[in-house]
């Protein structure tokens, strides 16, 4: 049985196949009325949603399929009921559930029941939906996605995990910009996601206060990612000196500091 849980459970060729397939929806929505006749998809949401909940819901119906909301605390989801016999339960009246928590572990959990296929819709470790959309809206603006070079400029989240998990597979180049706290309390995660037989992968960190706009950034970014500042790899041990020191030899430099800067404001810049 398929589940959606993470962009890394996949290959590169059955992401194109799913990216392929909603292109085709996109262009002729009319062919694809029926697509899901008969189906139901359940959605559970523990966190809030606007953007995920409506675009499931409308979608889904779109395809001819219905559609059922059940609120967590109104159905006892691991409270009242075990988790597993909740989705036991589920399993014998809808064909799909998508889960929307705050526990990573419980989403996967549930998925290794083989119950029915679970999708994620946005869990405290990664937000695979998102990312997918993402890589169809790049691949429909300005195509392929193998040979661009993608900033992220923000905190360590889902989002940006899934994003890795995606540059793994394509090997786009990713540029990597947040806060230096932020930074060096996420390094070692960071660190252990990154595919060690890729180099187009930059991380920069930044401070102090200066406000810059979205397109500043970008700017930065691109002169950053274009300088000699890049990630390579010789050794899969990495220890502090290499990560953090100023030695010129090091393969891995994670501390290069330019003098740029943002402040707690970068929220607000995105947001906008």
């Amino acid at each position: 049985m398929k589940h959606f849980l993470d962009i890394a459970d996949f290959t590169v060729k059955q992401l194109n196949s799913i990216i392929k397939t909603a292109k085709q929806i996109k262009k002729s929505p009319k062919q694809f009325t029926n697509r899901c006749k008969g189906k139901t998809l359940g959605m559970i949401f523990e966190k809030d949603s606007t953007r995920t909940r409506v675009s499931f819901n409308v979608g889904f119906q779109k395809l001819g399929g219905h559609v059922v909301e059940l609120k967590s605390n109104e159905i006892g989801f691991g409270k009242r009921e075990s988790y597993e016999d909740v989705l036991q339960t589920l399993s014998q009246f809808i064909d799909c559930l998508m889960i929307r928590n705050d526990d990573h572990k419980i989403i996967r959990r549930l998925s290794s029941l083989n119950a029915l296929p679970i999708i994620n819709g946005l869990s405290n470790y990664s937000h695979p939906c998102q990312i997918l959309s993402d890589l169809f809206t790049i691949n429909e603006s300005i195509g392929g996605i193998k040979n661009k070079q993608i900033a992220w400029i923000g905190d360590y989240n889902n989002v940006l995990r899934s994003l890795i998990q995606l540059q793994n597979l394509y090997q786009f180049k990713l540029n990597i910009v947040m806060p230096k706290e932020i930074l060096k309390q996420n390094k070692s995660k960071i660190i252990k996601s990154i595919n060690k037989n890729f180099s187009g992968f930059n991380i920069f960190n930044i401070c102090s206060s200066k406000l810059y706009s979205i397109k500043e950034i970008i700017s930065i970014t691109e002169k950053l990612a274009n300088s000699h500042i890049s990630v390579e790899y010789n050794s899969e041990k990495f220890d502090e000196k290499c990560l953090w020191g100023d030695n010129s030899k090091a393969k891995l430099k994670l501390n290069f500091e330019p003098k740029i800067s943002l402040n707690s404001g970068i929220k607000k810049i995105l947001d906008n």
